[in-house]
Formats: C-alpha cells, sequence, structure tokens
C-alpha cells in the first residue's frame, strides 16, 4: 500500500513594494513537488482551482476577474495586471486584504459586498505576474496599493515547520499546514 501523500503549504515572501512588505505567496505541494505530471497545463498544478476564503470579515471594495490564466512559467507582468484577478477587501479598521491570482471567472463577491470571515470568495489562478498557480495574500494599511505600507498577517490554529501555532506571524520559507 502506497504511503498517504503529504501535503504542505510553501510560505515565500516577496518585497517589491512597501505595501508587498510582508506578503504571502502560498504553493501547494504534495511530497516536495507543486505539480503532478510535466507541470505544462495549470491542471497539473496542485493548487490550481482550490477555494479561497475571505481571511476576516470586512467589505469588497475591488474586484478583477477577467484575466486570463497564464500558461505555466510565462508571466503577465504589466503593471496594470500584476494582481491578474484579485479581491481587495476594507476590513474596516484601517486594514485592507488583497487575494490575488484568482483563476478567471471564478470569483464570486461583487464590489459593494459585505464577507465574513471563511466566507467563498473565488478558485486560485495563475493569472497575473503568477508563473505558477499559487494564491498571493498581504494585508495593508490603505487602499492604495501603490503607496500602502504592509501590515503583519496574524495567522490562527496551524503548523510551521511542523511546530503547532496557536496565533502567530508567518516567516520566509516555512512550511505551513493546518
Amino acid at each position: 500500500m502506497a504511503a498517504e501523500p503529504i501535503k504542505t503549504a510553501a510560505i515565500i515572501f516577496v518585497t517589491y513594494r512597501l505595501g508587498q512588505r510582508y506578503a504571502v505567496d502560498a504553493v501547494v505541494y504534495v511530497n516536495g513537488k507543486s505539480f503532478a505530471g510535466d507541470g505544462s497545463q495549470n491542471e497539473d498544478y496542485y493548487c490550481f482551482g482550490m477555494p479561497l476564503y475571505a481571511p476576516s470579515a470586512g467589505k469588497v471594495i475591488e474586484v478583477e476577474n477577467s484575466i486570463e490564466d497564464n500558461v505555466p512559467g510565462e508571466v503577465n507582468d504589466e503593471d496594470d495586471l500584476a494582481a491578474g484577478n484579485y479581491v481587495m477587501i476594507d476590513h474596516l479598521n484601517g486594514e485592507y486584504s488583497i487575494l490575488a491570482h484568482f483563476k478567471k471567472g471564478t470569483i464570486v463577491v461583487s464590489v459593494g459586498d459585505t464577507v465574513v470571515s471563511g466566507q467563498a470568495l473565488g478558485q486560485t489562478g495563475n493569472s497575473g505576474n503568477s508563473t505558477e498557480a499559487h494564491l498571493h495574500y498581504q494585508l495593508q494599511n490603505s487602499s492604495d496599493s501603490q503607496n500602502s505600507t504592509g501590515v503583519p498577517a496574524q495567522f490562527k490554529n496551524y503548523y510551521a515547520d511542523d511546530v503547532f501555532i496557536n496565533k502567530g506571524e508567518l516567516t520566509k520559507g516555512q512550511l505551513v499546514r493546518k
């Protein structure tokens, strides 16, 4: 009998702009790989099509849902399309979440909607400045992505490098799982 696959999410931080200072890119790995097969199709990636949920309650203030997913390994890095398909949530406390790189056409919320923590938003994709399916998440202090400052996000009840964390901030290179 084959061993159960080990599923983890790799956390990689990006720092292109100050707003992305604490940004998280989450990729699903199974037995050390992010895809099955040859990785030439988005559907080969474990993360592609996974459901994405609102991190906290708030009001949806921006949505993009019409950008084509990239061919794996290729990037649409035009500045105005860098986030690809995305949702921005105003948490009504001076903090704003951006969840980016959704699969085209899967976002199920609209501008003006009120969301609750854990509410379905859409599916993970490979749109925008992305070479493979993943979630880009950042918390910032303004709705102006070009001029905001990143804020460290608190996560609850997860394992980081096989150590249970009740509440904490993710750090570069951690392997995280539920």
